[in-house]
């Protein structure tokens, strides 16, 4: 908006010519100008700008949405940096009590680790949690290369999934998901025996989890009804295979097919009632190496207790 004020000068005889012919103008286009001469006063019209709105500022909130605000200060001016605050969904943790919490349930025990049921302290959701000692004689690599091997298998349906992992000085502690139908070794005392095709949709199950391991280049070597684990309580399939620790070692060698296959093994491990012929005979030094058929005879063992 445009606006008009008038500033006040004295007329005086010694004006230069240049400054008579401004006032000529200006007696011709504002009347008051022209009344005011007789009282020795020359009003000239000014116009200026009218200052306009403040400019909108954008702000930033803490959880990271841009809002616009109108800013409290001159148009065009920058506006002074606000101090950095931390999002309000932000969670900092660094240890397993920091998220979650032990329910007091034991799932299963072993010689180095303990798996227990677990609550997030956030959402309630069970978990399983395997918690590793630091002890010597399982060292930290064997914990890693398993920890490394569940994600290798991250995303496949009949492995056990691996959520996070903490390290803290003296303990590991490996989240799982909860298989509510626990271990198929509980299954199998419980009913004594299955239908064939009950049987049919375990060994199905696992033998696709192992085709999945062998393809790269990983022989589990500790295949038993212990480390089978049923989705739900009251039905044993669909089953998941778990605990990666006697795995062997992630790598292998190209064949003439161009599929990873496992090298050949020569540390004897596994369970004494689902070893392999081969991996006996290694054990009591009859036999140099082993591979990852031994897998296959683990699983017919299993087969043949759930028949029988």
């Amino acid at each position: 908006m445009m606006m008009e004020v008038f500033d006040l000068e004295l007329d005086s005889d010694k004006e230069d010519q240049v400054e008579k012919g401004r006032t000529e103008k200006s007696r011709e286009t504002s009347p008051v100008a022209a009344d005011s001469e007789e009282d020795g006063l020359t009003m000239r019209p000014l116009t200026i700008l009218q200052p306009t709105a403040p400019m909108p500022v954008t702000t930033t909130t803490t959880t990271g949405q841009a809002n616009n605000t109108t800013a409290g200060s001159i148009s065009g001016s920058p506006s002074p940096k606000r101090p950095k605050q931390k999002r309000e969904n932000t969670i900092t943790a660094s240890t397993f009590d920091d998220l979650y919490e032990l329910t007091g349930e034991t799932l299963g025990k072993g010689a180095y680790a303990a798996v227990q049921a677990c609550r997030s302290r956030i959402t309630e959701k069970e978990y399983a949690v395997k918690i590793i000692e630091k002890r010597p004689g399982h060292s930290r690599g064997r914990i890693i290369k398993e920890i490394e091997t569940f994600h290798i298998c991250e995303g496949h349906r009949n492995v056990v999934q691996l959520l996070e992992y903490f390290e803290e000085k003296d303990k590991f502690y490996l989240i799982f998901e909860k298989m509510l139908g626990g271990p198929l070794l509980h299954h199998i005392q419980r009913r004594i025996a299955f239908t064939e095709q009950e049987a049919s949709l375990v060994v199905k199950d696992i033998a696709t989890a192992l085709k999945f391991l062998h393809h790269k280049g990983i022989a589990h070597r500790d295949v038993k009804p212990e480390n089978i684990l049923c989705t739900f309580p009251d039905k044993v399939s669909p089953v998941k295979l778990c605990d990666l620790d006697l795995a062997s070692k992630i790598s292998g060698v190209y064949s003439a097919r161009n599929a990873i296959t496992t090298p050949e093994l020569q540390s004897p491990v596994g369970s004494a009632e689902f070893m392999a012929p081969e991996v006996v005979d290694a054990f009591v030094g009859e036999a140099l190496k082993y591979d990852k058929r031994c897998d296959m005879w683990s699983l017919g063992v299993i087969l043949y207790i759930m028949l029988c």
